[in-house]
């Protein structure tokens, strides 16, 4: 799964860093790639601070502006937080951590007109996302959970 998602990564990449200059006959004027790359700090909340601590997210974007108000990119989040004593505790662990991320096409559509002070766009997107939970040693904890998906409460353990 990992590799299938960094394999589309680095082709849209190189799509996005070599694709451009083969429009060589055609004058792109103002249209070129974007990329923007972020991060910082993640504070948990509500019900989530009882079990994680403060933790980091990282962010990548890029893609091409296909015309003035149509742009065509693909974003890349990926959140970490480790786990409080109390949640290792529940597991017997020593350490462990969670984490998500997502991988998403956003198109973009600009409606503002170019010279406009207000700058209006509609997203539409649709990607992979994945929820995931590390810990130190191999364990069986019994939970209940209820997926909102398939409307179904099971017990695991």
């Amino acid at each position: 799964m990992y590799r299938s998602i960094l394999y589309v990564t680095c082709a849209f990449m190189v799509f996005v860093l070599f694709g451009v200059p083969a429009f060589g006959q055609e004058s792109l004027g103002q249209y070129h790639t974007n990329i923007s790359v972020g991060g910082g700090f993640t504070v948990p909340t509500a019900d989530a601070s009882a079990n994680f601590n403060t933790g980091f997210n990282l962010g990548f974007r890029g893609g091409l502006n296909i015309t003035r108000n149509f742009l065509a990119d693909l974003d890349f989040t990926y959140n970490q937080w480790g786990l409080t004593k109390s949640a290792l505790a529940n597991f017997g662990q020593p350490n462990g951590h969670a984490d998500v991320w997502s991988l998403t096409f956003d198109p973009v559509f600009k409606l503002a007109p170019p010279h406009s002070p207000v700058k209006s766009y509609v997203i539409v997107g649709a990607g992979l996302y994945h929820r995931g939970l590390q810990v130190s040693h191999p364990a069986n904890v019994a939970t209940l959970f209820c997926d909102p998906f398939f409307g179904s409460v099971s017990r695991q353990s």
